[in-house]
């Protein structure tokens, strides 16, 4: 596991490295203010281990971004990373990608970060 930023890690899947953007969560981009912070939480958050992740499917296929990326949320000890930078107040609740499968959690999340 890798975590790039606060909303890119890289994890092995199936044997192969793979990028995945976190779904509705749009975290301070390197040089930003909040970087270290996302990532760090990021990184807290997955140091349980093992992940889950949770995609979108399109035609069959796990949907993915302009740039390769799978599209996913990420589960790490049965809690939904995704949602708690939201709640962290490192991301607000970004639906570039759709509302997807969890806007309750995410809206409740925007709601505490306030």
């Amino acid at each position: 596991m890798d975590v790039i930023d606060g909303d890119t890690v890289r994890v092995r899947r199936c044997g192969v490295a793979e990028v995945v953007r976190l779904l509705c969560v749009d975290a301070p981009e390197k040089g930003q203010a909040g970087f270290e912070a996302a990532k760090a939480q990021v990184e807290q958050l997955l140091a349980a281990g093992a992940v889950d992740l949770q995609g979108e499917r399109e035609d069959g296929l796990l949907k993915r971004d302009v740039y390769g990326r799978l599209l996913a949320y990420v589960w790490a000890d049965g809690v939904l990373v995704n949602v708690e930078l939201v709640r962290a107040g490192h991301s607000p609740y970004y639906v570039k990608y759709g509302k997807g499968r969890h806007p309750g959690a995410f809206l409740n999340a925007a709601a505490d970060a306030r």
